[in-house]
């Protein structure tokens, strides 16, 4: 059985993939530099769309089969946001991306229709990792080459009026509620959401609040009570 891939968390498995994938080992860097009086300085780096060409085949018996097998394909790879796209022979690997296109066209020995579907890859993770948090700061290891972005949620065992996710260089994360055994706080970094039983809850976020990404490396985190953080690890 050929390599396949998924995308979106779907799998189409009359879909196989054939040689000569073209991507870059990383997405590519648009560096700005600086002339001084001293020679030259990195102004600024910032990084591009990463972009994948993957030749694919099927098999369709007649003109009739190969334009449902087409439709099948737009309805599975049009989407309005980034999604996971997985290769099988690329484990732990996603590219969060979004099709820039797709030619299947060429007929093959009457039944075998080949093209390439192009993608652009806003970014790189590993598979989800999850971690727990306890009122006691931890010593947690964060893989990756990048900071990346984090979701927590906790379902308070007790009464507090206040609740805190806090790492060990002093940036915190501070609501201030009478909140109640059973309610469920949920913070969302990449979004700068705090939610409560699923409900908006920002009116409860302190001004002295500072927002912080998880970084590579050893990283010393605590909450107010059980607080499961989930987040990618995230590569070049």
């Amino acid at each position: 059985m050929g390599k396949g891939m998924s995308f979106n968390g779907v799998r189409k498995d009359f879909v196989k993939l054939t040689d000569g994938r073209e991507k870059s080992f990383y997405a590519p860097l648009n560096r700005e530099v600086m002339k001084t009086q001293w020679g030259y300085r990195l102004k600024k780096t910032t990084t591009e769309l990463l972009s994948i060409s993957q030749p694919i085949e099927y098999v369709a018996w007649s003109d009739e089969e190969a334009l449902l097998k087409k439709s099948e394909l737009t309805s599975w790879l049009i989407t309005k946001e980034p999604a996971p796209l997985r290769f099988d022979d690329e484990p732990g690997r996603i590219y969060w991306a979004v099709v820039e296109g797709e030619n299947v066209e060429e007929k093959e020995l009457e039944v075998i229709r080949s093209g390439v579907i192009h993608f652009l890859s806003f970014y790189t993770t590993g598979e989800k990792k999850e971690i727990t948090l306890l009122p006691a700061f931890q010593d947690f290891t964060i893989l990756g080459q990048e900071e990346t972005v984090w979701k927590s949620k906790s379902t308070l065992t007790r009464s507090m009026s206040k609740y805190t996710l806090e790492n060990g260089l002093g940036d915190i994360i501070e609501l201030n509620y009478n909140f109640t055994q059973g309610d469920v706080i949920e913070v969302d970094y990449e979004k700068r959401r705090v939610t409560r039983n699923g409900q908006p809850f920002a009116v409860a976020l302190s001004l002295s609040s500072k927002w912080f990404p998880v970084t590579p490396g050893t990283i010393s985190l605590k909450a107010s009570d059980a607080t499961t953080v989930t987040y990618y690890e995230r590569y070049h």
